[in-house]
């Protein structure tokens, strides 16, 4: 059945790659990078035109996972008018991805094994200790991390392809997208079985959550790291009801959220390149506003981490709107 599944991937991946679409100075195309039981998970692909021809310099790339609390995503967000972020790194010469992941906390809900409600409701009701919903969003995200890197694998076999550097590799993600983005970086730095899918030490060249954080087993009091993670940019309003700013501990089933206000201070003691630019007094919001607000910002990070690593020590680790 893999072997099946493997072959169905790579003729739609043939198929859907042949019909590239033009758009002004991008080439965009879509391919399939897995299929896993009834679910087809796709990747759009979003060039600068010129790295479409043989012999192009490497590009850096930036992979874009799209929130929606595991209940649904949109890869295509961050591909809109309203959102532009993708074709604006197009734009600075990086290929943009967004990908399909899947969405295990809805089916958790239509199965009836945890009450009907979104993970919003539950941490605002105070009830993430009800039967059943850590459990619920520890296999959500477990399984979005799974995706993330198949696509990664995937933009990594088919690098020559599309022109990527395999060094210079990001992670962009808003909400859920940003929870998986960092709790799988988390997972990265500390060897965990789930990353074997990718090459040997293999690690991404920055991650930037919008209203994220990391979901791990409260067995210390603070996160523990075997190596240290790449350079972050953490947006977050600091009155989010959904994504707590600082760590939200469930006790009674020994699972933390652990907020990026005590992340950034970690990485400030282990010396991480890090920002945690904070907007005073804003909601859920921020998993949204950077995307048409702070893209230039968001670029300058990269900049100066992927693309001039050496101008790390400039990097000023707390900003605040």
């Amino acid at each position: 059945m893999k072997s099946r599944n493997l072959l169905l991937a790579a003729c739609a991946t043939c198929l859907l790659a042949a019909n590239a679409v033009n758009t002004g100075n991008h080439t965009l195309s879509t391919a399939v990078y897995a299929i896993k039981g009834n679910d087809t998970l796709y990747v759009d692909i979003i060039q600068p035109k010129d790295s479409v021809t043989a012999n192009c310099v490497k590009r850096p790339a930036v992979i874009f996972l799209s929130g929606g609390g595991w209940e649904n995503q949109a890869r295509r967000t961050a591909l809109s008018d309203t959102y532009p972020l993708l074709p604006y790194f197009a734009g600075k010469g990086f290929v943009g991805v967004a990908a399909d992941y899947r969405c295990d906390f809805a089916r958790a809900r239509k199965s009836g094994n945890i009450p009907d409600k979104s993970i919003g409701e539950f941490v605002a009701e105070h009830r993430l200790a009800d039967e059943g919903v850590t459990d619920a969003i520890d296999k959500s995200i477990k399984t979005a991390i799974d995706d993330l890197f198949d696509a990664t694998s995937y933009i990594i076999a088919n690098s020559q392809r599309y022109n990527i550097d395999t060094e210079r590799i990001a992670v962009i993600g808003s909400s859920a997208g940003a929870i998986t983005a960092l709790t799988a970086e988390h997972a990265l730095c500390n060897n965990t079985e789930k990353t074997r899918s990718l090459p040997p030490g293999f690690n991404y060249a920055a991650v930037v959550s919008m209203a994220g954080g990391v979901w791990s087993a409260a067995n210390s009091d603070s996160l523990q790291w075997k190596h240290p993670p790449c350079p972050l940019l953490m947006f977050h309003g600091d009155t989010d009801p959904i994504v707590p700013y600082a760590t939200l501990k469930v006790p009674q089933k020994q699972w933390n959220m652990n907020g990026v206000k005590d992340i950034a201070n970690q990485m400030q003691r282990i010396n991480v390149p890090h920002i945690l630019h904070t907007y005073r007094g804003m909601n859920h919001d921020a998993a949204v506003v950077p995307m048409n607000t702070k893209l230039d910002y968001i670029y300058n990070f990269l900049r100066q981490t992927m693309l001039q690593p050496q101008n790390n020590t400039t990097l000023s680790p707390t900003s605040t709107q």
